[in-house]
């Protein structure tokens, strides 16, 4: 529930704010910059509860220091990207469902 109230409610909410401020202003290509914007914070999030899963960008008294999570951020990354294209030769392979 937590995951699809930060995928779903937050985004929704702030970006209809967002959009109505864009109205308000007449911003050119309006569309296009929603779309952007909405993409960016999408594959934000879900970036960050990947790395929050394995234990990085948390807080709290047993949380590493903010320097020991950036020196994880580039293999966070590679993992992050390689997430999708892994579950999908996982499902061929028949070894994950979804």
């Amino acid at each position: 529930m937590a995951t699809l109230t930060v995928l779903i409610l937050l985004p929704f909410i702030s970006h209809s704010l967002e959009l109505a401020m864009h109205l308000a202003r007449g911003t050119p290509k309006l569309l296009s910059s929603v779309i952007a914007s909405v993409a960016f914070t999408e594959i934000a999030t879900l970036f960050n509860l990947y790395a929050m899963r394995r234990g990085a960008l948390v807080v709290g008294a047993e949380a590493p220091s903010i320097g020991a999570d950036l020196r994880r951020v580039p293999r966070l990354i590679a993992g992050f990207i390689a997430a999708g294209p892994l579950l999908i030769l996982r499902y061929l392979r028949g070894t994950q469902q979804f």
